[in-house]
């Protein structure tokens, strides 16, 4: 019977799948995920061990389905990322895989902090002893999710009278259902976040694919994120210091006249190494090319691109160590 580990060594996570009789693999499937014919899927490394076959997913930069999951959300949130997953299941079985050997757990989806994108493992394997129907990650949904209370949440009830009221399920139905939900066919699927784009002077849209800082200009007006919904903090490892993000754009240095919070005596800081701040009530943070860096989780973040926190997530200014945190309980 398959048997699945979770094991995380220097940021990359692999998760392996011990393949045994009477599952095999299916070269032909394998052969499509090197090929990265279906989009959303991740590739498979094939390891031949004694009576066993391993397959393994080597997995970057990248946060569970889980965990971004179990912050609060809001409705605009839910439905793209509910969007995102139908149109990987579409084109699974638009590329004759069998869709119910897609693992679609929340704690081995993983979404792109940068871009927002959610990826799959599919397993290719006959006999495939965890195959799950698709819809069981939908029924299930609501045992890991937290939705915004401030909004009309008559979506969230419809979407779960969907799965509890059906007694089968297709995927074309459920297909249709989404699309009424969503109130549209297809916009929007292409991105999580809309978060490159501004209004130009002439009222027409158009795309940031970076945004500049040009520190010898004192630029205190730049702002990575355009609006600020609730407070978030970040506790300082070596002090226990609380810091209280309380602006749009909270900047972090060592330049006590351009930052709203001043790291001192750490020469490893830029002068402006950071910003942390809100958009549609999604934190990120923001290095603006710092000399030594900026980490989450460990994980290296690129410069000039906001990168998506959540609650608990810890954050490394070069090698000054902060918690992130949306709630702090005060004793």
């Amino acid at each position: 019977m398959s048997e699945i580990t979770v094991k995380n060594k220097n940021g990359i996570v692999a998760v392996t799948n011990e393949i045994a009789f009477p599952e095999t693999i299916n070269q032909s499937e394998l052969m499509s995920l090197h090929e990265h014919r279906v989009a959303g899927l991740f590739d498979l490394e094939i390891t031949h061990k004694r009576k066993t076959v391993l397959l393994t997913c080597a997995i970057q930069g990248m946060y569970s389905l889980k965990d971004f999951l179990c912050d609060t959300i809001n409705k605009k949130t839910f439905l793209l990322c509910i969007s995102q997953i139908k149109e990987i299941i579409k084109e699974a079985e638009r590329n004759s895989l069998n869709i119910n050997n897609l693992d679609l757990r929340p704690e081995r989806m993983y979404i792109n902090p940068v871009n927002g994108r959610i990826s799959v493992i599919y397993w290719p394997v006959v006999n495939n002893k965890i195959a799950e129907p698709f819809y069981t990650f939908f029924k299930n949904l609501r045992g890991y999710i937290k939705i915004d209370q401030a909004e009309n949440i008559d979506y969230y009830s419809r979407f779960i009278s969907f799965f509890n009221d059906a007694s089968s399920y297709s995927f074309k139905e459920f297909e249709r259902f989404l699309d009424e939900l969503m109130g549209r066919k297809k916009e929007a699927e292409n991105r999580y976040f809309d978060n490159t784009s501004s209004i130009s002077e002439d009222g027409t849209k158009k795309r940031n694919s970076n945004i500049e800082y040009d520190p010898s200009k004192n630029n205190l007006e730049y702002d990575p994120f355009k609006e600020s919904r609730g407070l978030g903090y970040l506790i300082r490892v070596s002090n226990g210091e609380i810091i209280s993000i309380d602006k749009k754009s909270f900047i972090i240095g060592s330049d006590n006249d351009r930052c709203d919070y001043t790291v001192k005596d750490n020469p490893f800081i830029s002068h402006i190494h950071c910003a942390v701040g809100t958009e549609g009530g999604v934190f990120y943070i923001y290095d603006f090319d710092s000399k030594n860096s900026t980490y989450v989780n460990g994980t290296l973040i690129p410069p000039n691109k906001k990168i998506m926190l959540k609650s608990g997530m810890k954050v490394r200014l070069a090698n000054e160590e902060f918690v992130f945190q949306t709630q702090v309980n005060n004793r």
